[in-house]
């Protein structure tokens, strides 16, 4: 038992929960989670998607270097720019400013 374990115990509702996929994403695509989930979901069990910013920024060599670990520890990992997410609006959202009727 790790000394993370010992200090906070999982949500019984996690005893059970199986894992399919995990999504690292940049917190300005969260609008878009419909199209990088379907990413995460096309992925083999076990993988992880890492949604790198445009940007040089920390966060980006942060995400960088978490895909490196992932992947020392024999991890499955995808990389996608989120260009690649973004590159047109969000899912539901009123692209010309005109409301549908309906």
């Amino acid at each position: 038992m790790t000394r993370w374990q010992q200090y906070h115990r999982l949500p019984r509702a996690l005893h059970k929960a199986r894992l399919d996929n995990i999504a690292l994403v940049p917190a300005s695509l969260l609008p878009y989670r419909a199209r990088y989930q379907a990413i995460a979901n096309r992925l083999p069990h076990g993988d992880i998607l890492i949604v790198l910013p445009g940007a040089e920024t920390p966060g980006r060599q942060l995400l960088e270097s978490t895909a490196r670990l992932f992947k020392a520890k024999g991890h499955g990992v995808k990389i996608v720019l989120a260009q690649t997410v973004s590159n047109t609006a969000p899912c539901g959202a009123d692209t010309h400013g005109v409301r549908s009727k309906g």
